[in-house]
């Protein structure tokens, strides 16, 4: 290790003082020469080799950082050509998450075995690749799936994942150290577009394709619950439940609810005739958390992935721009819960309000009806018809709505927020923002007290 830490030292160079943000144009990219090149430097280019199963040139390079400088942990998007051990040549857009870039300054280090959460969440959304969705997809497997329902094509492809540098030491981390990786292929997919751009959620095409690969998302996990119980219960839901620890004291419910009264919904005309729909949907909250551990219906429970909105959705777009298909993001989020948590969060704060308003009842129902064959294809038995029928996932519907309301309501109201600190956000927009909040905030609101 000192050695390591030595050759480290020996090859610091000097860093830049300042980042840029996300929303970065690529024409202000830097082109690395190949003596230059960011995933050599980093030690990532093994990686790419394990991946395409032999040594790969890396030809030209571009990269833009997500993360302000010294974040933690760093976020690189890099555009990359390529070529394979059998000549082929590639173009492929990666995301790179790294603990830490600066692994020599001890002082950096230290500060960055500090962050449990980072760490916890890093070694989570690990777990997800190479246990979680290795475990369903060798259910799958066995039976025969077809490739449209496999779990993984819900998430960007992974080309590889370090929780430390190889040689591994005699008794593996628990947690992500200094040289920790994880490398996912974004290539086709586009970043959220933000609202301050004019885009006001999901048309209605787009929406529907996304129903639909949450369907699947969520079927997926309930089939193999199903049928292989005691494998999910022993390789899946420990991972699930990983706690990640909260850096910062998280407010309170009681704190929560009187911002969300008193500062957020500034329209007295909305806030005043829901008070009370707001103050019983925390309650309720509160009460479902208090009985959770003492039993629940686990029927519609699946892996969730919980924000399941825009910023964490990335779209692939065919001919005409028209919706390919979707890929989620953030995978340390996903938890064990219900799969109408992340349909009512989707639907409410994700849809753009003139879709919202005129097809809500046929958004359920083209998301059951992907839900149920996905089911179908995975062979569960017909006494199971029964209990996932319409009525009920309706029932259960309506009963998680109510449930997380403040949070979806919170959840709009963050989003807002973001988009006006969004340094590309031009005061001729406010008009169309604001709009939108008034639409989709009075809409949620009048969706809880039906």
């Amino acid at each position: 290790m000192l050695r390591r830490l030595g050759d480290l030292i020996s090859s610091r160079d000097d860093r830049p003082t300042g980042r840029t943000s996300l929303h970065r144009e690529p024409s202000d990219w830097t082109v690395a020469e190949k003596s230059e090149s960011y995933m050599r430097k980093m030690h990532l280019e093994h990686l790419l080799d394990e991946y395409y199963k032999g040594h790969v040139e890396i030809q030209k390079e571009a990269r833009e950082h997500l993360s302000r400088y010294n974040a933690i942990p760093e976020k690189i998007l890099i555009d990359l050509s390529l070529k394979t051990i059998t000549g082929e040549e590639k173009n492929v857009y990666l995301f790179v998450k790294l603990l830490m870039e600066e692994r020599d300054d001890l002082e950096k280090r230290a500060a960055a075995y500090l962050r449990l959460d980072v760490l916890t969440k890093m070694k989570k959304e690990m777990q997800m690749y190479n246990v979680v969705i290795a475990t369903i997809e060798k259910f799958q497997k066995y039976h025969n799936i077809s490739e449209k329902f496999i779990f993984g094509n819900m998430f960007a492809t992974c080309i590889g994942l370090r929780m430390t540098m190889p040689p591994p030491p005699t008794t593996p981390p628990h947690l992500p150290d200094c040289f920790s990786a994880i490398i996912l292929d974004r290539t086709g997919f586009r970043n959220p577009a933000p609202l301050a751009n004019g885009q006001r959620g999901y048309d209605r095409v787009t929406t529907t394709m996304i129903l639909r690969q949450m369907a699947r998302f969520h079927a997926c996990p309930i089939a193999m619950r199903l049928k292989k119980g005691i494998t999910f219960r022993r390789t899946i839901l420990p991972i699930l439940y990983l706690n990640v620890k909260d850096y910062q004291p998280v407010p309170s419910d009681e704190e929560l609810l009187q911002e969300l009264i008193s500062d957020r919904l500034k329209n007295k005309n909305l806030r005043r005739p829901h008070l009370e729909n707001i103050k019983n949907s925390q309650q309720l909250s509160r009460l479902f958390d208090w009985i959770y551990h003492d039993g629940i219906d686990e029927t519609w429970y699946t892996i969730c992935h919980t924000k399941y909105g825009i910023p964490n959705i990335l779209i692939t777009r065919g001919d005409r721009e028209a919706p390919g298909s979707s890929r989620l993001l953030e995978m340390w989020k996903f938890t064990y819960n219900s799969c109408c948590t992340d349909l009512a969060y989707f639907i409410y704060t994700s849809v753009n309000t003139d879709t919202l308003g005129k097809y809500l009842e046929e958004m359920l129902q083209e998301y059951f009806n992907e839900f149920k064959m996905t089911l179908d294809k995975h062979q569960i038995s017909s006494k199971f018809s029964s209990t996932y029928s319409y009525k009920r996932f309706k029932l259960e519907f309506k009963a998680v709505e109510k449930r997380i309301f403040t949070k979806i309501v919170d959840a709009i109201n963050d989003c807002f927020k973001k988009e006006r600190s969004y340094k590309g956000y031009k005061p001729g927009n406010e008009q169309i923002l604001e709009q939108d909040y008034n639409d989709r905030i009075t809409y949620v609101l009048t969706a809880y007290s039906r």
